[in-house]
């Protein structure tokens, strides 16, 4: 929560500072309240993002100026400043955004639609050229007008049922092969494992091996900043527990066999102790 306020000593988690921003108040179901994350949003993005922004910028004016600053990233809020939309509205006209009210969050057609074999589409089809491409796949061209976004579309609320009712005619993988055909910001929802065999993640090398240091590999995800010059080193996936104990228990004067006498009573780690 920060470093001063009421709530500075206060213990939190990813869940409590989503829903002190207010962006719980507008995320879910009308019907069963809000709907939780499976990532962590605000540990990530609201904190471990800002602070590495922030220690950059710290650094930029270290480097102009040889001063030196503390930088206090608040998890809450990080949060409070990805309201970018709900927050203007609120700020600007007084709206205060409800579930299932605005343009992102099911109040238009952008959103998650359950297809037959019970899997997902998402469809994000905004702008009007791209509504008017996702509404022709469907056969459903009737239900806006020349020129209609997803925002300005009237029937909302009918066309969101009419939208629904057409996509649960197919399967998934009936859908992918119509929406191939169309531009229209319209993907299938993948699990993870999906994800990790798609094309595009193999292009883009988002899975890598590492090595384990014991011989072998493991796969990870990789890091996602490309850069024209300067590239990635996966150097090692982490090592076992009491892998540096040795080194560690030298450096401050403890001899060989003493390492080994605590090992062997197992006052310290295990075998990753001895040379």
């Amino acid at each position: 929560y920060g470093q001063n306020g009421p709530m500075r000593d206060r213990a939190g988690h990813d869940i409590n500072y989503l829903s002190m921003s207010g962006i719980m108040s507008y995320t879910g179901d009308r019907r069963t309240g809000p709907t939780s994350s499976g990532i962590q949003i605000a540990d990530l993005t609201a904190g471990s993002y800002n602070l590495v922004v922030g220690v950059l910028a710290a650094l930029h004016h270290l480097h102009r100026t040889g001063e030196g600053q503390y930088v206090d990233v608040a998890m809450l809020d990080g949060s409070i400043a990805l309201n970018v939309l709900a927050g203007a509205e609120l700020l600007r006209n007084d709206h205060v955004a409800r579930r299932e009210t605005e343009l992102l969050n099911g109040g238009s057609l952008y959103g998650f639609y359950r297809t037959r074999d019970g899997e997902y589409l998402s469809a994000g089809g905004l702008e009007a050229k791209f509504l008017l491409d996702f509404l022709k796949a469907l056969g459903r061209e009737d239900l806006a007008e020349p020129g209609d976004t997803m925002h300005s579309m009237k029937n909302k609320a009918e066309a969101r049922a009419a939208v629904a009712e057409v996509v649960a005619q197919k399967t998934l993988d009936e859908w992918r092969e119509i929406f191939a055909r169309y531009d229209a910001c319209v993907e299938p929802v993948l699990d993870i494992k999906a994800m990790s065999e798609h094309p595009q993640t193999r292009e883009r090398k988002m899975i890598v091996e590492v090595s384990d240091n014991r011989g072998g590999h493991v796969r990870q995800i990789a890091c996602p900043i490309r850069f024209s010059i300067t590239q990635p080193q996966y150097r090692h996936a982490g090592r076992p527990g009491g892998a540096e104990t040795g080194d560690i228990l030298r450096e401050i004067g403890f001899s060989q066999d003493e390492i080994g006498a605590l090992s062997d009573e197992k006052a310290v780690g295990d075998s990753t102790v001895q040379e």
